[in-house]
C-alpha cells in the first residue's frame, strides 16, 4: 500500500467513525449511548484534578471535556495519594433525567434540573424509587429510543443495586435492620415517627446521610426530616435533624429512637395519625390568640367599693 492508499484510508476510516458517533448522537439529545467510567485524582495546591478513565492505562487529561458527550458518567474521587473520596453517578442524558424528574418529584433537594444529575453513591435515591423507575422505562409509551437510554441506566441499577436489594429483602419483611443499611428504609416524603420518653412526634423524611462527630469519631446516622411549625407569628415548614449513634447487629425498627411509620400495624398506625393530629389542632388552637364571650359570673379581682 503506498503512502497516498494509506492517507485515503485513514480519512475513509475516520469519516466512518465520525458518521456512527453522528448517528449514536442524533438519537436523541447529543449523548453517546454509552456508560462511561472515570477516575479524578486531586492535585497538590489545588491545581486541576487529573481525570482518566478508570482500570485504564491511558494518558491523564487534565480537562473532562472528553467525557461530557456520554448518557451516563460514573465519577471515582480519589487524593492525591489515590485514597478514595466519593463516587457519583452523572446524569447528562436528557431522555434519562426527564424521567428521573416525572419518576422522583419528591426529592426537592436533588438538583434535576442541573445540565448533569448527579447523584452520589451509594445511588439513594435510585435505590428508593427503583420500583417506579423501572416501570417507566417499561412502560408501553416509550419509544425505541426512550427505551435505548433507559436500559443504560436499568443496566447501572442492576450492576450497582442488586447487592443491597438482596439484603434488604432479607430485612425488611421482618422491620429489622442493621445500621449499615438503616437508609434503605427512609423514603423521602414518607412519614416518620420520633418516640421520645414521653410522647411521640411525626415527621416528613426529606433525605439521610451517615456522618461522624470530628470530635469524638463517633459515628451517627442523621435523618433529615421537615414539619409544620410556628415560630410566634405564624406556621410554616422546618426541617430537623435527627440522629442515631451506631450500633451492632440487627435492630427491630420500632425499638430505635425514630422509625418508619409504615413499620406499624395498621390499627396502630391508623391510632397514632389520629392521636397526633387531635394533639396538633389542639396545640394549633391555644398558639393563636382568640378572643372569646360569654355570659356569666366573673373570675377576675373583686372590686373594691367604698
Amino acid at each position: 500500500m503506498s503512502e497516498a492508499e494509506y492517507d485515503q484510508a485513514i480519512c475513509c476510516h475516520r469519516a466512518l467513525q465520525a458518521a456512527k458517533v453522528e448517528g449514536e448522537a442524533t438519537l436523541s439529545d447529543g449523548n453517546l449511548l454509552s456508560i462511561f467510567d472515570i477516575t479524578e485524582k486531586q492535585r497538590l495546591g489545588g491545581d486541576r484534578p487529573i481525570i482518566t478513565p478508570t482500570s485504564s492505562v491511558a494518558q491523564a487529561k487534565d480537562s473532562d471535556n472528553d467525557f461530557g458527550a456520554y448518557a451516563l458518567l460514573v465519577r471515582r474521587k480519589v487524593d492525591n495519594d489515590g485514597k478514595h473520596q466519593s463516587t457519583q453517578l452523572e446524569i447528562q442524558s436528557s431522555i434519562v433525567q426527564e424521567a428521573l424528574r416525572d419518576v422522583m418529584p419528591e426529592c426537592a433537594y436533588l438538583n434535576l434540573a442541573a445540565h448533569s444529575v448527579t447523584i452520589q453513591a451509594p445511588y439513594y435515591e435510585l435505590f428508593q424509587y427503583r420500583k417506579e423507575i423501572r416501570e417507566y422505562a417499561g412502560h408501553s409509551s416509550r419509544t425505541d429510543v426512550q427505551k435505548s437510554y433507559l436500559s443504560l441506566l436499568l443496566r447501572f441499577m442492576s450492576a450497582n443495586l442488586a447487592k443491597i436489594e438482596k439484603i434488604h429483602s432479607q430485612y425488611h419483611p421482618y422491620w429489622t435492620s442493621t445500621y449499615a443499611i438503616l437508609w434503605t428504609y427512609f423514603r423521602p416524603e414518607t412519614f416518620v415517627v420520633f418516640q421520645c420518653e414521653h410522647y411521640q412526634e411525626l415527621y416528613r423524611v426529606r433525605r439521610c446521610q451517615y456522618k461522624q462527630d470530628p470530635d469524638t469519631k463517633t459515628n451517627f446516622f442523621e435523618l433529615l426530616v421537615w414539619s409544620w411549625d410556628y415560630n410566634g407569628k405564624g406556621f410554616g415548614p422546618t426541617t430537623t435533624s435527627l440522629l442515631l449513634p451506631e450500633f451492632q447487629g440487627t435492630r427491630n425498627l420500632t425499638k430505635l429512637d425514630f422509625f418508619p411509620l409504615d413499620c406499624l400495624p395498621a390499627h396502630e398506625k391508623d391510632a397514632v395519625i389520629s392521636q397526633l393530629t387531635e394533639r396538633g389542632r389542639r396545640w394549633r388552637y391555644l398558639v393563636h390568640r382568640s378572643h372569646q364571650q360569654y355570659t356569666g359570673m366573673s373570675l377576675g379581682l373583686r372590686r373594691r367599693l367604698y
